[in-house]
Protein backbone atom coordinates (compact mmCIF):
# COMPACT_ATOMS: atom_id res chain seq x y z
CA UNK A 1 0.00 0.00 0.00
CA UNK A 2 1.17 3.51 -0.74
CA UNK A 3 1.33 5.61 2.42
CA UNK A 4 0.98 9.35 2.10
CA UNK A 5 4.41 10.98 2.13
CA UNK A 6 3.64 13.12 5.17
CA UNK A 7 2.62 10.27 7.51
CA UNK A 8 5.70 8.87 9.23
CA UNK A 9 6.78 10.62 12.44
CA UNK A 10 9.59 10.10 14.93
CA UNK A 11 10.07 11.13 18.54
CA UNK A 12 13.19 13.19 18.08
CA UNK A 13 11.76 15.76 15.66
CA UNK A 14 10.76 18.05 18.52
CA UNK A 15 12.08 18.46 22.06
CA UNK A 16 10.21 21.54 23.25
CA UNK A 17 7.03 21.45 25.28
CA UNK A 18 3.92 23.15 23.93
CA UNK A 19 0.30 23.53 24.95
CA UNK A 20 -1.87 22.80 21.91
CA UNK A 21 -4.85 24.39 23.61
CA UNK A 22 -7.32 22.05 21.91
CA UNK A 23 -10.84 22.10 23.41
CA UNK A 24 -12.23 18.98 25.13
CA UNK A 25 -14.67 16.60 23.43
CA UNK A 26 -16.65 13.40 24.01
CA UNK A 27 -14.44 11.35 21.68
CA UNK A 28 -10.69 11.97 21.54
CA UNK A 29 -8.54 10.30 18.89
CA UNK A 30 -4.75 10.57 18.63
CA UNK A 31 -2.55 9.16 15.86
CA UNK A 32 0.85 9.53 14.25
CA UNK A 33 -0.72 9.28 10.77
CA UNK A 34 -2.78 11.96 9.11
CA UNK A 35 -4.59 9.22 7.18
CA UNK A 36 -6.43 8.20 10.35
CA UNK A 37 -7.28 11.75 11.33
CA UNK A 38 -8.38 12.90 7.88
CA UNK A 39 -10.56 9.81 7.42
CA UNK A 40 -12.32 10.35 10.75
CA UNK A 41 -12.70 14.07 10.11
CA UNK A 42 -14.43 13.41 6.80
CA UNK A 43 -16.67 10.73 8.33
CA UNK A 44 -17.66 13.07 11.17
CA UNK A 45 -18.44 16.00 8.84
CA UNK A 46 -20.41 13.70 6.55
CA UNK A 47 -22.44 12.42 9.48
CA UNK A 48 -23.24 15.90 10.79
CA UNK A 49 -24.24 17.07 7.30
CA UNK A 50 -26.50 14.09 6.60
CA UNK A 51 -28.12 14.08 10.07
CA UNK A 52 -28.27 17.70 11.25
CA UNK A 53 -31.10 17.00 13.73
CA UNK A 54 -29.39 14.03 15.41
CA UNK A 55 -27.19 14.68 18.42
CA UNK A 56 -23.65 13.63 17.46
CA UNK A 57 -20.89 13.10 20.06
CA UNK A 58 -18.23 15.82 19.81
CA UNK A 59 -14.86 14.81 18.36
CA UNK A 60 -11.31 16.01 18.92
CA UNK A 61 -8.52 14.80 16.61
CA UNK A 62 -4.86 15.27 17.50
CA UNK A 63 -1.61 14.51 15.70
CA UNK A 64 0.84 12.75 18.01
CA UNK A 65 3.74 14.47 16.28
CA UNK A 66 2.86 17.52 18.43
CA UNK A 67 2.77 15.50 21.66
CA UNK A 68 6.31 14.16 21.97
CA UNK A 69 7.47 16.14 25.01
CA UNK A 70 6.31 14.76 28.39
CA UNK A 71 5.10 18.19 29.51
CA UNK A 72 3.06 18.56 26.32
CA UNK A 73 1.38 15.25 27.14
CA UNK A 74 0.67 16.33 30.73
CA UNK A 75 -0.87 19.61 29.57
CA UNK A 76 -3.00 17.77 27.01
CA UNK A 77 -4.34 15.36 29.65
CA UNK A 78 -5.12 18.23 32.03
CA UNK A 79 -7.09 20.19 29.41
CA UNK A 80 -8.29 18.36 26.31
CA UNK A 81 -9.18 15.09 28.06
CA UNK A 82 -11.21 16.58 30.88
CA UNK A 83 -14.61 15.85 29.27
CA UNK A 84 -13.60 12.74 27.32
CA UNK A 85 -16.01 9.79 27.31
CA UNK A 86 -13.75 7.60 25.13
CA UNK A 87 -10.08 7.87 24.11
CA UNK A 88 -8.52 6.08 21.12
CA UNK A 89 -4.80 6.13 20.32
CA UNK A 90 -3.36 4.51 17.18
CA UNK A 91 0.42 4.05 17.40
CA UNK A 92 2.37 3.53 14.21
CA UNK A 93 5.53 1.74 15.32
CA UNK A 94 4.10 0.33 18.55
CA UNK A 95 4.24 1.23 22.22
CA UNK A 96 7.91 2.24 22.28
CA UNK A 97 7.25 5.22 20.00
CA UNK A 98 5.02 6.86 22.62
CA UNK A 99 5.53 4.89 25.85
CA UNK A 100 5.27 7.81 28.28
CA UNK A 101 2.08 9.10 26.69
CA UNK A 102 0.47 5.65 26.51
CA UNK A 103 1.22 4.86 30.16
CA UNK A 104 0.10 8.27 31.44
CA UNK A 105 -3.07 8.08 29.38
CA UNK A 106 -3.81 4.58 30.65
CA UNK A 107 -3.39 5.72 34.27
CA UNK A 108 -5.66 8.74 33.79
CA UNK A 109 -8.36 6.71 32.01
CA UNK A 110 -8.36 4.05 34.75
CA UNK A 111 -8.63 6.67 37.47
CA UNK A 112 -11.49 8.45 35.68
CA UNK A 113 -13.20 5.28 34.34
CA UNK A 114 -12.89 6.46 30.72
CA UNK A 115 -12.70 3.69 28.07
CA UNK A 116 -9.27 3.61 26.41
CA UNK A 117 -8.34 1.77 23.20
CA UNK A 118 -4.64 1.65 22.28
CA UNK A 119 -4.33 0.28 18.75
CA UNK A 120 -1.38 -0.80 16.57
CA UNK A 121 -0.87 1.52 13.60
CA UNK A 122 0.09 -0.90 10.81
CA UNK A 123 -2.24 -1.03 7.80
CA UNK A 124 -3.68 -4.17 6.19
CA UNK A 125 -1.33 -3.97 3.22
CA UNK A 126 1.73 -3.85 5.48
CA UNK A 127 0.61 -7.02 7.26
CA UNK A 128 -0.05 -8.68 3.90
CA UNK A 129 3.43 -7.97 2.54
CA UNK A 130 5.28 -8.50 5.86
CA UNK A 131 4.44 -11.97 7.20
CA UNK A 132 6.58 -11.45 10.32
CA UNK A 133 4.66 -8.35 11.35
CA UNK A 134 2.43 -8.91 14.40
CA UNK A 135 -1.27 -8.19 13.89
CA UNK A 136 -1.55 -6.84 17.44
CA UNK A 137 0.71 -5.69 20.25
CA UNK A 138 -0.14 -7.47 23.53
CA UNK A 139 1.31 -4.55 25.49
CA UNK A 140 -1.19 -2.18 23.89
CA UNK A 141 -4.01 -4.62 24.55
CA UNK A 142 -3.00 -4.85 28.22
CA UNK A 143 -3.08 -1.07 28.67
CA UNK A 144 -6.49 -0.77 26.97
CA UNK A 145 -9.72 -0.89 28.96
CA UNK A 146 -12.36 -1.52 26.28
CA UNK A 147 -13.92 -4.90 25.49
CA UNK A 148 -11.48 -7.07 23.44
CA UNK A 149 -14.08 -7.80 20.73
CA UNK A 150 -14.82 -4.11 20.19
CA UNK A 151 -11.13 -3.26 20.22
CA UNK A 152 -10.47 -5.92 17.58
CA UNK A 153 -13.21 -4.51 15.35
CA UNK A 154 -11.85 -0.99 15.83
CA UNK A 155 -8.38 -2.14 14.80
CA UNK A 156 -9.75 -3.58 11.56
CA UNK A 157 -11.91 -0.53 10.79
CA UNK A 158 -8.76 1.61 10.88
CA UNK A 159 -6.66 -0.95 8.99
CA UNK A 160 -9.09 -1.25 6.08
CA UNK A 161 -9.91 2.48 5.97
CA UNK A 162 -12.24 4.15 3.51
CA UNK A 163 -15.38 6.28 4.08
CA UNK A 164 -17.60 3.37 5.17
CA UNK A 165 -15.12 1.83 7.63
CA UNK A 166 -14.26 5.21 9.15
CA UNK A 167 -17.94 5.99 9.68
CA UNK A 168 -18.34 2.62 11.42
CA UNK A 169 -15.26 3.30 13.58
CA UNK A 170 -16.75 6.63 14.65
CA UNK A 171 -20.03 4.95 15.61
CA UNK A 172 -18.23 2.18 17.52
CA UNK A 173 -16.33 4.77 19.54
CA UNK A 174 -19.68 6.35 20.40
CA UNK A 175 -20.89 3.00 21.74
CA UNK A 176 -17.72 2.61 23.81
CA UNK A 177 -18.48 6.02 25.31
CA UNK A 178 -21.99 4.87 26.18
CA UNK A 179 -23.53 7.48 23.90
CA UNK A 180 -24.78 5.21 21.09
CA UNK A 181 -26.01 1.65 20.54
CA UNK A 182 -23.69 -0.86 18.88
CA UNK A 183 -25.10 -2.01 15.54
CA UNK A 184 -22.57 -4.85 15.22
CA UNK A 185 -21.12 -3.55 11.92
CA UNK A 186 -18.09 -5.47 10.69
CA UNK A 187 -15.05 -4.15 8.77
CA UNK A 188 -15.16 -4.43 4.97
CA UNK A 189 -11.93 -4.66 2.93
CA UNK A 190 -11.28 -2.17 0.14
CA UNK A 191 -9.88 -3.80 -3.04
CA UNK A 192 -6.37 -3.07 -4.26
CA UNK A 193 -7.76 -1.24 -7.31
CA UNK A 194 -11.11 -0.28 -8.76
CA UNK A 195 -13.23 2.44 -10.35
CA UNK A 196 -14.15 5.12 -7.83
CA UNK A 197 -16.48 7.18 -10.01
CA UNK A 198 -17.02 8.43 -13.57
CA UNK A 199 -17.56 12.02 -14.73
CA UNK A 200 -19.49 12.05 -18.00
CA UNK A 201 -18.45 14.44 -20.79
CA UNK A 202 -20.85 17.33 -21.21
CA UNK A 203 -20.81 17.37 -25.01
CA UNK A 204 -22.10 15.08 -27.77
CA UNK A 205 -20.91 11.46 -28.00
CA UNK A 206 -17.65 10.48 -29.67
CA UNK A 207 -16.41 7.01 -30.49
CA UNK A 208 -14.07 7.05 -27.52
CA UNK A 209 -16.62 8.22 -24.96
CA UNK A 210 -19.40 6.49 -23.10
CA UNK A 211 -21.06 9.26 -21.05
CA UNK A 212 -22.65 8.03 -17.84
CA UNK A 213 -21.12 4.56 -18.20
CA UNK A 214 -21.32 2.33 -15.14
CA UNK A 215 -18.21 0.85 -13.55
CA UNK A 216 -16.38 -1.64 -15.75
CA UNK A 217 -17.03 -5.34 -15.02
CA UNK A 218 -13.26 -5.92 -14.89
CA UNK A 219 -13.13 -3.83 -11.73
CA UNK A 220 -13.01 -5.96 -8.57
CA UNK A 221 -15.18 -3.53 -6.64
CA UNK A 222 -16.65 -0.10 -7.27
CA UNK A 223 -16.72 2.54 -4.56
CA UNK A 224 -19.92 4.49 -4.07
CA UNK A 225 -19.42 8.10 -5.14
CA UNK A 226 -21.46 9.23 -2.17
CA UNK A 227 -18.53 8.28 0.04
CA UNK A 228 -16.25 10.89 -1.51
CA UNK A 229 -15.93 14.62 -1.11
CA UNK A 230 -18.37 16.72 -3.14
CA UNK A 231 -16.61 18.22 -6.16
CA UNK A 232 -16.18 21.96 -6.34
CA UNK A 233 -15.78 24.25 -9.30
CA UNK A 234 -12.36 25.67 -10.04
CA UNK A 235 -13.73 28.86 -11.53
CA UNK A 236 -13.97 30.08 -15.09
CA UNK A 237 -10.70 29.98 -16.95
CA UNK A 238 -9.61 31.07 -20.40
CA UNK A 239 -9.00 28.06 -22.64
CA UNK A 240 -7.22 28.83 -25.94
CA UNK A 241 -8.82 27.77 -29.19
CA UNK A 242 -6.06 25.16 -29.59
CA UNK A 243 -7.52 23.39 -26.52
CA UNK A 244 -11.16 23.26 -27.68
CA UNK A 245 -12.39 19.99 -29.16
CA UNK A 246 -13.96 19.97 -32.63
CA UNK A 247 -17.70 20.56 -32.53
CA UNK A 248 -19.77 17.55 -31.50
CA UNK A 249 -16.85 15.42 -30.27
CA UNK A 250 -15.92 14.25 -26.79
CA UNK A 251 -12.92 12.32 -25.50
CA UNK A 252 -12.18 10.03 -22.60
CA UNK A 253 -9.48 9.84 -19.94
CA UNK A 254 -8.61 7.41 -17.16
CA UNK A 255 -7.34 9.11 -13.99
CA UNK A 256 -5.24 6.93 -11.68
CA UNK A 257 -4.77 7.93 -8.06
CA UNK A 258 -3.61 6.27 -4.87
CA UNK A 259 -6.06 4.23 -2.83
CA UNK A 260 -4.47 5.88 0.21
CA UNK A 261 -6.12 9.17 -0.81
CA UNK A 262 -9.46 7.42 -1.22
CA UNK A 263 -9.20 5.78 2.20
CA UNK A 264 -8.86 9.16 3.90
CA UNK A 265 -11.28 11.00 1.55
CA UNK A 266 -8.49 13.39 0.54
CA UNK A 267 -9.16 13.50 -3.20
CA UNK A 268 -11.34 16.60 -3.55
CA UNK A 269 -8.81 18.34 -5.82
CA UNK A 270 -8.78 15.38 -8.21
CA UNK A 271 -12.59 15.42 -8.37
CA UNK A 272 -12.57 19.16 -9.10
CA UNK A 273 -10.01 18.55 -11.83
CA UNK A 274 -12.00 15.65 -13.33
CA UNK A 275 -15.19 17.72 -13.24
CA UNK A 276 -13.46 20.55 -15.10
CA UNK A 277 -12.21 18.16 -17.79
CA UNK A 278 -15.72 16.75 -18.18
CA UNK A 279 -17.08 20.29 -18.63
CA UNK A 280 -14.67 20.69 -21.57
CA UNK A 281 -15.80 17.49 -23.26
CA UNK A 282 -13.55 14.83 -21.72
CA UNK A 283 -15.18 12.01 -19.75
CA UNK A 284 -13.06 10.87 -16.81
CA UNK A 285 -12.94 7.47 -15.08
CA UNK A 286 -11.30 7.83 -11.66
CA UNK A 287 -9.45 4.60 -10.83
CA UNK A 288 -7.76 4.03 -7.45
CA UNK A 289 -4.70 1.78 -7.03
CA UNK A 290 -2.44 0.69 -4.20
CA UNK A 291 0.65 0.67 -6.41
CA UNK A 292 1.26 0.12 -10.11
CA UNK A 293 4.22 -2.06 -9.17
CA UNK A 294 1.97 -4.71 -7.62
CA UNK A 295 1.58 -7.49 -10.18
CA UNK A 296 -2.18 -7.99 -9.85
CA UNK A 297 -2.87 -4.26 -9.83
CA UNK A 298 -0.74 -3.70 -12.95
CA UNK A 299 -2.54 -6.56 -14.74
CA UNK A 300 -5.94 -5.24 -13.75
CA UNK A 301 -5.19 -1.68 -14.83
CA UNK A 302 -3.71 -2.88 -18.14
CA UNK A 303 -6.85 -4.93 -18.85
CA UNK A 304 -9.08 -2.00 -17.93
CA UNK A 305 -7.19 0.39 -20.22
CA UNK A 306 -7.29 -2.15 -23.05
CA UNK A 307 -11.07 -2.46 -22.72
CA UNK A 308 -12.09 1.21 -22.38
CA UNK A 309 -9.40 2.50 -24.80
CA UNK A 310 -9.09 6.03 -23.39
CA UNK A 311 -7.68 8.94 -25.36
CA UNK A 312 -5.19 9.68 -22.57
CA UNK A 313 -4.10 8.54 -19.11
CA UNK A 314 -3.84 10.94 -16.16
CA UNK A 315 -1.37 9.58 -13.62
CA UNK A 316 -1.80 10.73 -10.03
CA UNK A 317 0.72 8.20 -8.66
CA UNK A 318 4.38 9.09 -8.19
CA UNK A 319 7.78 7.58 -8.96
CA UNK A 320 8.24 5.62 -12.18
CA UNK A 321 5.25 3.55 -13.26
CA UNK A 322 7.55 0.75 -14.45
CA UNK A 323 8.31 -2.39 -12.46
CA UNK A 324 11.74 -3.99 -12.12
CA UNK A 325 11.33 -5.66 -15.51
CA UNK A 326 10.63 -2.29 -17.16
CA UNK A 327 6.91 -2.96 -17.73
CA UNK A 328 4.32 -0.22 -17.22
CA UNK A 329 0.58 -0.61 -17.91
CA UNK A 330 0.48 3.12 -18.64
CA UNK A 331 3.17 3.08 -21.32
CA UNK A 332 1.60 -0.01 -22.88
CA UNK A 333 -1.70 1.84 -23.32
CA UNK A 334 -0.26 3.63 -26.36
CA UNK A 335 -1.86 7.00 -25.50
CA UNK A 336 -0.38 10.19 -24.00
CA UNK A 337 0.26 9.92 -20.26
CA UNK A 338 0.05 13.12 -18.20
CA UNK A 339 1.74 13.28 -14.80
CA UNK A 340 -0.52 15.07 -12.32
CA UNK A 341 1.27 17.27 -9.82
CA UNK A 342 0.24 17.52 -6.13
CA UNK A 343 3.10 19.09 -4.14
CA UNK A 344 3.57 18.11 -0.50
CA UNK A 345 3.94 21.72 0.65
CA UNK A 346 1.48 24.52 1.31
CA UNK A 347 0.75 27.05 -1.41
CA UNK A 348 2.47 29.78 0.60
CA UNK A 349 5.73 27.82 0.86
CA UNK A 350 5.56 26.96 -2.83
CA UNK A 351 5.13 30.60 -3.81
CA UNK A 352 7.94 31.76 -1.52
CA UNK A 353 10.43 29.24 -2.90
CA UNK A 354 12.55 30.22 -5.89
CA UNK A 355 12.61 26.56 -6.92
CA UNK A 356 8.91 25.94 -6.26
CA UNK A 357 8.91 22.17 -5.78
CA UNK A 358 10.89 20.39 -3.08
CA UNK A 359 13.62 17.95 -4.07
CA UNK A 360 11.35 15.02 -3.25
CA UNK A 361 8.49 16.39 -5.36
CA UNK A 362 10.84 17.13 -8.26
CA UNK A 363 12.23 13.60 -8.18
CA UNK A 364 8.99 11.68 -7.60
CA UNK A 365 6.48 13.79 -9.52
CA UNK A 366 8.55 15.27 -12.36
CA UNK A 367 11.90 13.64 -13.13
CA UNK A 368 11.09 9.92 -12.78
CA UNK A 369 7.71 10.16 -14.60
CA UNK A 370 9.36 12.13 -17.43
CA UNK A 371 11.87 9.30 -17.86
CA UNK A 372 8.85 7.07 -18.54
CA UNK A 373 7.72 9.49 -21.25
CA UNK A 374 5.00 11.23 -19.23
CA UNK A 375 3.98 14.82 -19.97
CA UNK A 376 4.37 17.24 -17.05
CA UNK A 377 1.50 19.41 -15.84
CA UNK A 378 0.87 22.03 -13.14
CA UNK A 379 0.01 21.87 -9.41
CA UNK A 380 -3.59 20.74 -8.83
CA UNK A 381 -3.58 21.12 -5.04
CA UNK A 382 -1.55 22.04 -1.99
CA UNK A 383 -1.61 21.05 1.63
CA UNK A 384 -3.91 23.10 3.81
CA UNK A 385 -2.46 25.37 6.49
CA UNK A 386 -3.78 23.47 9.53
CA UNK A 387 -4.12 24.37 13.22
CA UNK A 388 -1.25 22.90 15.29
CA UNK A 389 -2.07 19.33 16.18
CA UNK A 390 -4.78 18.99 13.51
CA UNK A 391 -4.44 17.08 10.20
CA UNK A 392 -3.83 18.98 6.97
CA UNK A 393 -6.03 18.05 4.01
CA UNK A 394 -5.31 18.99 0.40
CA UNK A 395 -7.10 22.00 -1.12
CA UNK A 396 -7.63 22.53 -4.89
CA UNK A 397 -5.47 25.11 -6.65
CA UNK A 398 -7.73 26.65 -9.30
CA UNK A 399 -5.04 28.27 -11.52
CA UNK A 400 -3.08 25.01 -11.72
CA UNK A 401 -6.23 23.04 -12.53
CA UNK A 402 -7.14 25.46 -15.32
CA UNK A 403 -3.65 25.30 -16.85
CA UNK A 404 -3.56 21.51 -16.64
CA UNK A 405 -7.01 21.20 -18.25
CA UNK A 406 -5.92 23.49 -21.10
CA UNK A 407 -2.76 21.46 -21.70
CA UNK A 408 -4.58 18.13 -21.74
CA UNK A 409 -7.43 19.38 -23.93
CA UNK A 410 -4.88 20.72 -26.41
CA UNK A 411 -3.39 17.25 -26.79
CA UNK A 412 -6.83 15.66 -27.01
CA UNK A 413 -7.84 18.11 -29.73
CA UNK A 414 -4.87 16.92 -31.77
CA UNK A 415 -6.05 13.31 -31.38
CA UNK A 416 -9.41 14.31 -32.88
CA UNK A 417 -7.79 15.85 -35.97
CA UNK A 418 -6.40 14.11 -39.03
CA UNK A 419 -2.77 14.61 -39.99
CA UNK A 420 -3.84 16.97 -42.76
CA UNK A 421 -5.67 19.16 -40.21
CA UNK A 422 -2.86 19.40 -37.70
CA UNK A 423 -0.47 22.35 -37.64
CA UNK A 424 3.08 21.80 -36.40
CA UNK A 425 5.62 24.29 -35.10
CA UNK A 426 9.35 23.52 -34.82
CA UNK A 427 11.52 25.94 -32.84
CA UNK A 428 15.32 25.75 -32.94
CA UNK A 429 17.61 27.32 -30.36
CA UNK A 430 19.67 30.48 -30.70
CA UNK A 431 21.93 30.21 -27.66
CA UNK A 432 24.55 32.89 -26.82
CA UNK A 433 27.92 31.83 -28.16
CA UNK A 434 31.41 32.89 -27.16
CA UNK A 435 33.31 34.94 -29.72
CA UNK A 436 30.23 35.63 -31.85
CA UNK A 437 28.63 38.94 -32.70
CA UNK A 438 26.30 40.10 -29.94
CA UNK A 439 23.29 40.20 -32.27
CA UNK A 440 23.61 36.52 -33.16
CA UNK A 441 24.21 33.20 -31.46
CA UNK A 442 24.52 29.55 -32.25
CA UNK A 443 21.42 29.06 -34.42
CA UNK A 444 20.20 25.45 -34.15
CA UNK A 445 23.44 24.50 -32.44
CA UNK A 446 23.79 21.04 -30.86
CA UNK A 447 27.14 19.55 -29.91
CA UNK A 448 27.93 16.61 -32.19
CA UNK A 449 24.54 16.78 -33.94
CA UNK A 450 23.28 18.32 -37.19
CA UNK A 451 20.01 20.06 -36.34
CA UNK A 452 19.34 21.15 -39.91
CA UNK A 453 19.69 17.57 -41.15
CA UNK A 454 17.18 16.59 -38.44
CA UNK A 455 14.79 19.29 -39.68
CA UNK A 456 14.98 17.86 -43.18
CA UNK A 457 14.23 14.36 -41.86
CA UNK A 458 11.29 15.66 -39.80
CA UNK A 459 9.85 17.37 -42.89
CA UNK A 460 9.93 14.10 -44.84
CA UNK A 461 8.43 12.08 -41.95
CA UNK A 462 5.56 14.54 -41.52
CA UNK A 463 4.87 14.63 -45.24
CA UNK A 464 4.82 10.83 -45.46
CA UNK A 465 2.37 10.75 -42.52
CA UNK A 466 -0.08 13.02 -44.34
CA UNK A 467 0.79 16.42 -42.87
CA UNK A 468 0.54 19.46 -45.14
CA UNK A 469 4.18 20.51 -45.32
CA UNK A 470 4.20 22.31 -48.67
CA UNK A 471 7.39 22.28 -50.73
CA UNK A 472 10.16 20.72 -48.64
CA UNK A 473 13.28 22.84 -48.27
CA UNK A 474 16.72 21.25 -48.55
CA UNK A 475 19.29 21.72 -45.81
CA UNK A 476 21.07 24.65 -47.46
CA UNK A 477 17.79 26.52 -47.95
CA UNK A 478 16.84 26.01 -44.28
CA UNK A 479 20.24 27.34 -43.15
CA UNK A 480 19.82 30.41 -45.33
CA UNK A 481 16.24 31.07 -44.20
CA UNK A 482 16.86 30.65 -40.48
CA UNK A 483 20.37 32.03 -40.08
CA UNK A 484 20.99 34.51 -42.91
CA UNK A 485 17.74 35.80 -44.42
CA UNK A 486 15.86 38.93 -43.29
CA UNK A 487 13.19 38.53 -40.62
CA UNK A 488 9.60 37.86 -41.68
CA UNK A 489 6.40 39.38 -40.18
CA UNK A 490 4.45 36.92 -38.01
CA UNK A 491 2.28 38.91 -35.57
CA UNK A 492 0.59 42.31 -35.84
CA UNK A 493 0.40 44.85 -33.03
CA UNK A 494 -3.40 44.44 -33.07
CA UNK A 495 -3.06 40.68 -32.50
CA UNK A 496 -0.58 41.38 -29.71
CA UNK A 497 -3.03 43.71 -27.96
CA UNK A 498 -5.68 41.00 -28.13
CA UNK A 499 -3.32 38.48 -26.53
CA UNK A 500 -2.27 40.93 -23.83
CA UNK A 501 -5.83 41.19 -22.50
CA UNK A 502 -5.77 37.47 -21.66
CA UNK A 503 -2.68 37.66 -19.47
CA UNK A 504 -2.21 38.85 -15.90
CA UNK A 505 -2.02 42.68 -15.72
CA UNK A 506 0.92 42.44 -13.31
CA UNK A 507 2.88 40.34 -15.80
CA UNK A 508 2.16 42.74 -18.67
CA UNK A 509 3.21 45.67 -16.49
CA UNK A 510 6.53 43.95 -15.68
CA UNK A 511 7.21 43.30 -19.39
CA UNK A 512 6.51 46.90 -20.34
CA UNK A 513 8.54 48.24 -17.40
CA UNK A 514 11.54 46.12 -18.45
CA UNK A 515 11.38 46.46 -22.24
CA UNK A 516 9.17 49.46 -23.02
CA UNK A 517 5.96 49.67 -25.10
CA UNK A 518 5.59 47.09 -27.90
CA UNK A 519 5.51 49.62 -30.73
CA UNK A 520 9.05 50.69 -29.77
CA UNK A 521 10.39 47.14 -30.03
CA UNK A 522 13.23 46.99 -32.56
CA UNK A 523 11.65 43.91 -34.15
CA UNK A 524 8.46 45.81 -35.09
CA UNK A 525 8.32 46.93 -38.73
CA UNK A 526 5.23 48.58 -40.23
CA UNK A 527 3.06 47.46 -37.34
CA UNK A 528 4.26 43.83 -37.48
CA UNK A 529 6.56 41.83 -35.24
CA UNK A 530 9.20 40.26 -37.45
CA UNK A 531 11.34 37.23 -36.85
CA UNK A 532 13.20 34.44 -38.63
CA UNK A 533 10.32 32.17 -39.55
CA UNK A 534 9.70 29.69 -42.38
CA UNK A 535 6.05 28.81 -43.10
CA UNK A 536 5.29 25.75 -45.26
CA UNK A 537 1.49 25.41 -45.25
CA UNK A 538 0.78 23.70 -41.88
CA UNK A 539 4.45 23.45 -40.87
CA UNK A 540 6.21 26.40 -39.26
CA UNK A 541 9.95 26.42 -38.49
CA UNK A 542 11.36 29.31 -36.45
CA UNK A 543 14.38 30.42 -34.45
CA UNK A 544 13.92 30.97 -30.73
CA UNK A 545 13.70 34.73 -30.05
CA UNK A 546 15.98 36.52 -27.61
CA UNK A 547 14.89 36.28 -23.99
CA UNK A 548 16.30 39.75 -23.43
CA UNK A 549 18.32 42.26 -25.42
CA UNK A 550 21.12 41.14 -27.69
CA UNK A 551 23.63 43.35 -25.90
CA UNK A 552 23.01 41.53 -22.62
CA UNK A 553 22.55 38.02 -23.98
CA UNK A 554 24.80 36.13 -21.59
CA UNK A 555 23.80 38.12 -18.49
CA UNK A 556 20.04 37.84 -18.98
CA UNK A 557 19.58 34.51 -20.71
CA UNK A 558 18.97 32.55 -17.51
CA UNK A 559 17.98 35.39 -15.18
CA UNK A 560 14.78 34.21 -13.40
CA UNK A 561 13.99 37.71 -12.14
CA UNK A 562 13.82 39.31 -15.59
CA UNK A 563 10.51 39.03 -17.46
CA UNK A 564 10.79 37.63 -20.99
CA UNK A 565 11.39 40.21 -23.67
CA UNK A 566 8.50 41.50 -25.74
CA UNK A 567 9.24 39.31 -28.78
CA UNK A 568 9.98 36.22 -26.69
CA UNK A 569 6.61 35.86 -24.98
CA UNK A 570 4.66 37.10 -28.00
CA UNK A 571 6.24 34.43 -30.13
CA UNK A 572 5.83 31.51 -27.69
CA UNK A 573 2.21 32.30 -26.76
CA UNK A 574 0.90 34.48 -29.55
CA UNK A 575 1.98 32.65 -32.63
CA UNK A 576 0.39 29.36 -31.65
CA UNK A 577 -2.88 30.95 -30.54
CA UNK A 578 -3.39 33.43 -33.37
CA UNK A 579 -1.82 31.64 -36.32
CA UNK A 580 -2.26 27.94 -35.58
Amino acid sequence: MHLLVRENRTLDEQDQAEDLGLPPADLVVLSFTESDLLGLSHAYNQRVTENPLVQTPSLQLTHLARLRHPMSIDLYIDTTLQQARCVVVRLLGGLDYWRYGAEELAGWCRANKVPLALLPGECAQTLKTSPNQQADDPRLAELSSVEPEKRKRLIEFFRQGGPRNMACALHLMGTMAGLEIDDGAQPEPVPAWGVYRTFAAQLGPHKGAQPGRASNPLTPQSIDAAGGSPPQTCGAAYVPCSAVLPKGLTTRAVLLFYRAHLLVSDHTALEVFAQSLAAHGCAVDMVFVTSLKEVEVAKGVAAYLAQVQPDCVLNGTVFSSKNQQGYSPLVQSGVPVFQLLQPGSTQALWQQSARGLTRADLAMQTVLPELDGSISTFPLSFRQQATPGHPAARVPYAPGIALTVARIMGWLRLRCLTSAQRKIGLVVSDYPGAGLAQESGHVAHAVGLDTFASLCSIQHILQNDGYKTGTLLPRAALVAALAKSPCQPFLSLAEYQQLATRLEPAFMASVQAAWGPPEHDKMVQNGQFCHRVVVQEHLTIAVQPDRGQAADRKALYHDPDSPPATLMWRFTSGYSMCKN
